[in-house]
């Protein structure tokens, strides 16, 4: 997702392309050329890496479990005049027409179903599927070490350098120069944010958090700071409830595993031969953890119900801070309280960049797949047509006519799905034995147990993680 990407006129092309699909197919060798004006107000007229091909009609069908995005914004049986759902279809419409050939899919199963489905698949040596979509970290290393699927660089049609790729997957779930996995621009990134109420900023004089941002000193001190200003005991009972006003709020506990990322932190890191190593134990690690121990346990500022069902969310009015998955930006479109939204905040003004990890899915290739190079185009094209289609359709989608003129949010949107990353210690293990622990432990030790020792919590699970690391490792280079 590139950054001169503008929503706005992104759009009015989408609808043209809607528009022109009947004079599209009347003449397929202008298809692929897309024009884009830049910031500078140039045009720029985009060519795809490969050329129109026919293909004969050949099948291309992807597997899906029924979960989260894919069951809402990946595919389209036809166009209904909704704009996402015709996007999806506009962009299948334009690969099968540039290279004819016929996209299928199947989505059925959880998301723990797919090993099961890809494995019988794979051992009966059919070719039913040639591109699987999982979740973003289950059955990841299993398909991987069980032999299921395909090194994507054996792929000869495909260029994962090009700008529709994302090139932190491509570097940092490669293992021994193989890389199973993939995301491209096909696939809907699924970050998180905070979102943070205009009305109690302006209320309270507060540093306005978008220029925090792009001055680089949107940190976790500064939120912790502002959030403790308006914690307040609002019905003067000396009880804190669901009544009172706070700073701070998580609705789940997943979501705060979003900090190590944030904070620069991974929990694996490449080695120079090409093999994994645990990087959690560091200052920048325990840094983390104080500055949310006095966030979460020591300000008065985090809301922590004893009852999870008493949430509260930035509909309230009663919260400043709110972290909250993107994909659910849509649900508050008919919220009174005017938000905003901006990206997770930094450790400290040290760091170059707001990243984020990446809560949706990713791509791989079954291992019985038999026109690779087909398969190759596919995706190359896919991932070509969605900056055109689905990418601005998914971002008016979440920005909506509440956001529709709030250029601070569109910014900021940008700025956070520019910024998705991914982590072999997220990607493979989160799910995973004691790095399962590793991975959720914000909120298992500073929320659940209300603790912030994580010296003793990681060196408890230290030595069985890092086992969990060498025995993947010793499968993948035999």
């Amino acid at each position: 997702m590139k950054t001169k990407l503008r929503l706005t006129l992104a759009f009015v092309l989408l609808m043209n392309i809607v528009s022109c699909s009947q004079a599209q197919s009347e003449t397929p060798e202008t298809t692929a050329s897309q024009t884009e004006v830049t910031s500078s107000g140039e045009t720029d007229t985009r060519q795809p890496y490969i050329e129109k091909t026919d293909l004969g009609g050949a099948r291309f069908t992807i597997f899906a479990p029924d979960w989260g995005l894919y069951s809402n914004y990946f595919f389209a049986d036809e166009q209904s005049g909704d704009a996402m759902n015709d996007a999806i279809w506009e962009r299948e419409m334009l690969t099968e027409d540039y290279l004819n050939v016929d996209i299928q899919y199947i989505k059925e199963g959880t998301i723990n179903d797919t090993r099961a489905a890809l494995s019988s698949m794979v051992m009966s040596g059919d070719d039913t599927y040639q591109l699987a979509l999982t979740h973003c970290i289950t059955p990841t290393a299993e398909l991987i070490t069980d032999g299921l699927i395909l090194d994507w660089n054996t792929i000869p049609t495909v260029d994962l350098s090009r700008e529709y790729w994302n090139q932190s997957c491509n570097e940092n779930l490669s293992l021994y120069g193989k890389q199973y996995y993939a995301v491209s621009d096909y696939m809907i990134a699924d970050p998180n944010a905070v979102f943070f109420n205009k009305e109690l900023i302006e209320s309270y004089q507060l540093e306005n958090p978008y220029d925090l941002v792009r001055q680089n000193e949107w940190t976790l001190d500064k939120l912790n700071e502002m959030a403790s200003v308006v914690t307040i005991d609002l019905n003067g009972d000396s009880v804190f409830n669901e009544n009172d006003q706070y700073g701070f709020y998580g609705s789940e506990t997943w979501m705060y595993a979003s900090f190590f990322y944030s904070s620069g932190i991974h929990f694996t890191e490449k080695q120079d031969d090409g093999s994994l190593a645990l990087s959690l134990n560091n200052e920048r690690t325990y840094s983390l953890f104080e500055k949310l121990d006095q966030l979460i346990n020591r300000s008065g500022s985090t809301y922590k119900p004893a009852d999870t069902t008493l949430k509260l969310d930035m509909s309230s009015g009663k919260l400043l801070f709110q972290i909250e998955a993107l994909n659910r930006l849509n649900l508050y479109r008919d919220c009174d309280v005017d938000f905003g939204i901006v990206p997770y905040p930094l450790l400290d003004d040290t760091q170059t960049a707001y990243e984020t990890n990446d809560w949706s899915g990713l791509m791989c290739i079954p291992a019985t797949a038999g026109d690779t190079s087909m398969i190759g185009m596919v995706c190359e094209m896919l991932a070509y047509y969605s900056e055109d289609t689905t990418i601005p359709a998914y971002y008016d989608l979440l920005l909506g006519e509440k956001f529709a003129r709030d250029a601070d949010s569109k910014e900021m949107l940008e700025l956070i799905f520019d910024n998705v990353i991914y982590d072999a210690g997220m990607n493979y293990f989160g799910h995973s034995g004691t790095m399962y622990d590793l991975f959720y432990s914000i909120s298992n030790l500073l929320l659940k147990e209300g603790s912030s020792d994580f010296a003793s919590y990681y060196n408890a699970r230290e030595t069985s993680s890092q086992a969990l690391i060498e025995d993947m490792l010793e499968k993948v280079s035999d």
